[in-house]
């Protein structure tokens, strides 16, 4: 004679199957997390990587292009020195026929370099009023780190 038994619960078997499979769930959704982690890290170092050399060539290029241009002054008999007198200024001179790009040899254990020159525009304005004579003192709109006895174009 067999009795059949209302079943009050789950047995310690299926427990333990079911502990199992969600333990074996849980192990996938852990590896998807850690291996997306690991992929976000990569890309994210590659994108700094690759914003820096957006940066760093966006930098060079505009200085690049800007090599030997000197605006108006495209000889050194254009240039004139109306702020600093013949007999105590200052006496410069620069070779426009050098070129803007000029490498340089180091020498030795010493790193080569590359020289670019050209003009750049500071950003400077000059107040009025302006005097006519040579040694009319200028009044800038800004601090420009411009000291006595610097040369301005």
């Amino acid at each position: 004679m067999s009795q059949n038994k209302l079943q009050d619960g789950f047995t310690l078997v299926e427990l333990m199957v079911a502990m199992l499979i969600s333990l074996l769930l849980m192990g996938g959704v852990i590896q998807v997390f850690s291996s997306s982690s690991k992929s976000y890290r990569n890309h994210e170092g590659l994108s700094r990587i690759q914003e820096n050399g957006r940066f760093a060539m966006e930098f060079l290029s505009r200085d690049i292009r800007m090599a030997d241009f000197w605006g108006c002054a495209n000889t050194i008999s254009k240039v004139t020195n109306n702020l600093d007198p013949a007999n105590g200024g200052t006496d410069w001179q620069y070779n426009f026929g050098t070129g803007g790009v000029i490498g340089v040899d180091g020498g030795g254990n010493a790193p080569d370099s590359i020289v670019m020159r050209g003009a750049v525009g500071s950003g400077l304005s000059v107040q009025p009023p302006f005097g006519p004579q040579a040694s009319s003192n200028l009044k800038t709109t800004a601090n420009n780190g411009l000291s006595q006895g610097d040369i301005i174009i």
